[in-house]
């Protein structure tokens, strides 16, 4: 899911693809372009290079979201290029032949597909806001400590189903927050706190009471 908006190199700095384009269409410098970007979102560190220097692709959806047209329509039917008038064009291959594809949250694109939606959230400010350490870890602590009291105060059953319905509301608000406030939580970890959590109060309570 994430792109480098620039590489450095001793002096040089370079941009990648989908930069350019996106330069050369608002007819301003890469530099520019990406101090604007910053302003709008806050980079995400790469651990490996030691710099805060990529950003989230918020993709649209699975292959050929984006209109394709095979290159044979456009060199034989002039009704085609009327389509293109006002609009950014990628040429690209599409054929996995020439193994240019990478998986995605969608599955596999070609790097055409991919290069156009990074230029469509850059775009359109479509930006992903990946929530910070401290906020999941604030989550995490809040279903954990949830958890713990279902399954201290309920009886087994009730906190069973108590718990059921606390991880779908969960579920629920985190795809919400996702989809149409673009804010992305750690999942994964707060849904394996609450089976590891229950389980230990689970054994507390049957080698206490036994």
């Amino acid at each position: 899911r994430r792109e480098n908006l620039f590489i450095r190199d001793g002096d040089n700095i370079y941009y990648p693809f989908a930069l350019s384009i996106l330069s050369f269409y608002n007819n301003v410098s890469e530099e520019d372009l990406l101090n604007e970007i910053k302003k709008k979102v806050k980079l995400l560190y790469n651990e490996e290079r030691k710099i805060n220097d990529s950003i989230i692709i918020n993709y649209s959806g699975h292959a050929t979201t984006y209109k394709t047209i095979p290159f044979f329509k456009v060199i034989s039917d002039e009704k085609v290029l009327s389509e293109f008038k006002d609009k950014i064009i990628l040429i690209g291959s599409t054929v996995t032949i020439l193994q240019d594809e990478k998986p995605t949250p969608f599955g596999i694109l070609s790097g055409v597909e991919i290069h156009a939606n990074l230029i469509d959230t850059i775009l359109n400010n479509k930006y992903l806001i990946s929530a910070s350490g401290f906020v999941n870890f604030i989550i995490l602590i809040m279903i954990i400590s949830i958890t713990c009291f279902l399954a201290l105060k309920l009886t087994p059953l009730k906190s069973v189903l108590a718990i059921i319905g606390f991880i779908f509301m969960f579920i629920f608000i985190s795809i919400y927050l996702f989809v149409f406030k673009s804010y992305w939580i750690n999942i994964a970890t707060p849904l394996t706190a609450v089976f590891l959590s229950y389980t230990a109060n689970v054994a507390y309570t049957a080698v206490t009471e036994g």
